[in-house]
């Protein structure tokens, strides 16, 4: 039996973790507009009048915001590339080591309306005084440290119908001779 229904707005987003996962997923991001809250439960998921599955929804208060997966989207091919890799070392009296990464993200769009796109990706934070740590990119990521996350960015866009976004990012990380660099 059906408590109440209504329709809401959403904005649909695309998000990607192009090194991760070549795929782009789709979201909806909607407030709820009931005078009281949405319960924990499940929920039918549709697009476009296409039933996908059924999918858990959380406690969301009236008012409040949520965004709700809807799985991959069709239609956004998602590219990752190395752009480039050298390490080596310099100095006379002293030897200092370098290692510099640059990486190449492409989105390209088939789909026939516009749609938010947030790509993610990171790079290596410090936790020794020794180790310095340059970041460079073509575009700005739209936020740095995601959730908290420390070397966690993200670019946020909006990918246009049949057009495509590049993103050129990288870092650079300097320690001196005698010490070994571990990545964890």
């Amino acid at each position: 039996a059906v408590i109440d229904q209504a329709a809401v707005g959403v904005v649909p987003q695309a998000r990607s973790a192009p090194r991760l996962d070549p795929n782009a997923y789709l979201y909806a991001a909607l407030t709820n507009e009931f005078e009281g809250p949405i319960l924990p439960g499940s929920a039918s998921v549709y697009v476009d009048g296409a039933y996908l599955g059924d999918t858990g929804l959380p406690f969301v208060p009236a008012g409040a915001k949520v965004t709700l997966p809807f799985g991959v989207i069709d239609g956004i091919r998602i590219t990752s590339d190395v752009a480039g890799r050298q390490s080596g070392d310099y100095g006379i009296l002293s030897t200092t080591n370098t290692r510099q990464e640059s990486y190449l993200l492409g989105a390209e769009s088939t789909l026939p309306y516009d749609i938010d796109l947030t790509l993610y990706d990171r790079v290596p934070v410090s936790e020794d005084e020794d180790l310095e740590i340059s970041v460079t990119s073509s575009i700005d990521p739209t936020t740095v440290n995601v959730d908290g996350q420390r070397g966690v960015m993200a670019w946020t866009f909006d990918l246009v119908a049949g057009d495509s976004h590049e993103i050129t990012f990288g870092f650079e990380m300097w320690w001196p001779g005698d010490d070994q660099l571990v990545l964890q």
